[in-house]
This record gives C-alpha cells, structure tokens and sequence, in this order.
C-alpha cells in the first residue's frame, strides 16, 4: 500500500510550521520509523491520521484536504494508496 510521493512533499508544510518529524511523530502518537514510513512513501496514511495530520500542518482548504482524503482512501493514486502531495500550496483552480 505504498503512495507515490508520501508525505514527502509534506517536508515544506511540515518545516513551515517549524516542526520536526520527532514532534510531528510525538503528536500523532507515531513512532519516528513510521513518520519517516509516511514521508518515504513506505507506507500509505489512513484518513484518520490524515484528519488529525493536516491542521498540524496547516492545511485546512476544503478542496486541497478533500484531495487529500482521496488520495488517502487509494483513489487518486497509480499505486493504490496513501496520501501523496501534501505541499503549503493550494492547488490552482484553473
């Protein structure tokens, strides 16, 4: 159940915030080898922990979150799984 890009992309919300991944890990109540897990693409992220992980990073915009979820429930991902371009950017409505 691996992502495209996990979290990876999420490094730049994540250091925006000024957060860790340790901080993020102990937050979520996550080890830090399933934090680097997720950012490594490893591993896929429930919508659970995505519903938590998303205001810690500041990202809140409807569209971009239901993106997200999406993503996080397999549907928007070649591979079938796991949330993959969480960036602080919001997505352009063209």
């Amino acid at each position: 159940m691996n992502g495209v890009g996990g979290l990876a992309s999420a490094c730049p919300a994540r250091q925006d915030k000024g957060l860790t991944q340790e901080q993020v890990a102990a937050a979520m109540e996550w080890s830090l080898s399933k934090m680097n897990r997720i950012e490594k693409a490893k591993t896929g992220i429930s919508a659970n922990d995505l519903r938590v992980l998303l205001p810690l990073y500041g990202i809140t915009g409807e569209e971009r979150t239901e993106e997200l979820f999406t993503l996080a429930r397999g549907r928007g991902s070649p591979r079938g799984g796991g949330a993959t371009a969480i960036s602080r950017r919001p997505r352009s409505s063209s």
